[in-house]
């Protein structure tokens, strides 16, 4: 198997890289800015290939000898917010321009990593694949735009698409520098190590689904080898399938700290008049197909704490 990572210098690329070359016989190669951010320091043992993926030109020949593409690349929420061209151009126009890409060089599975944040304003309890979307912000709206352009190449092309819907990820990266300290518990367990308490700016009740970095690997890792047969749909929610409020996520990394370090964290919770309801991400179709999240929060949650020490 031979994978391009595109946006494999960011956050979620650099665990999915990190676990790729662990395994033998999967080869690596990653599509990142001619200037990626400075503290990225390029992996031994894979590819690089520098491309702006807003560019069809640039892209060219990236996919040649793949089988397998997973595009990553794309805005943070707040940078997708105060830049929202830039974003959809990346997330939608560059998720075009390399599944246009794929489908020439015939790469055998193209998986885009999208986001829950495309149902959006959706009113109901259970988040399914058939729910209509309706983005809410210009991230959600960004990955909606990808989405599409590639459900379009794969109908045009007959490209193998898979679309990966996640919720709340959560986990340590590969380098500390990566963006990723906006992520609620990533944010929650940086707090600990660097404040010595935790703030919440809500009450806390609210509740998300969360999902560990290592069921993330796994999922990808799923979707790749699934035959395009056994398949059956297109788009996919990856998630844990259960719903935990955000005050009990703080509680579960006072308790892991107080364990590690025998100190007790103080916690500082806000006043949130609109709570909101709380959702269900349902996996049912990812299940079906062999996917079990197994995460343990208590072992990420002291991999972010050494990710920030």
């Amino acid at each position: 198997m031979h994978v391009l990572l595109v946006g494999g210098s960011g956050f979620l690329g650099g665990r999915i890289t990190r676990a790729f070359l662990a395994q033998p016989g999967i080869r690596v190669r990653i599509l990142t800015p001619t200037e990626p951010r400075a503290s990225w320091k390029e992996p031994p043992g894979v590819e690089i290939f520098h491309a702006d993926v807003r560019d069809p030109e640039s892209v060219r020949g990236s996919c040649d000898g793949i089988t397998h593409v997973i595009y990553l690349a794309g805005l943070n929420q707040v940078a997708c917010e105060a830049r929202p061209v830039e974003a959809v151009a990346v997330s939608g126009l560059g998720a075009l321009h390399l599944a246009e890409e794929a489908a020439r060089a015939a790469v055998q599975r193209f998986v885009y990593i999208s986001s829950f944040h495309v149902y959006g304003s959706v009113e109901a309890e259970l988040l399914t694949e058939e729910l209509a979307v309706q983005p809410r912000n210009h991230y959600g709206l960004s990955r909606r735009v990808g989405e599409m352009y590639c459900s379009l190449v794969a109908e045009r092309r007959g490209l193998s698409v898979v679309i990966l819907r996640l919720s709340n990820g959560y986990g340590a990266p590969a380098d500390e520098q990566a963006d990723c300290w906006s992520l609620v518990v990533n944010d929650l367990c940086r707090q600990a190590i660097r404040d010595g308490r935790l703030v919440l700016k809500s009450s806390g009740r609210q509740q998300r689904d969360f999902l560990a970095m290592r069921d993330i690997l796994a999922g990808m890792q799923l979707f790749l080898k699934v035959p395009a047969a056994s398949l059956g749909q297109r788009v996919f929610n990856l998630g844990s399938g259960v719903s935990v409020s955000v005050l009990e996520v703080a509680e579960r990394i006072r308790a892991t700290f107080a364990d590690l370090f025998g100190k007790e964290l103080p916690l500082q919770v806000g006043i949130d008049p609109t709570e909101g309801r709380p959702v269900y991400f349902d996996i049912k179709r990812a299940r079906a197909l062999g996917f079990e999240p197994r995460g343990d929060m208590a072992e990420e949650f002291r991999e972010l704490f050494s990710a920030c020490g």
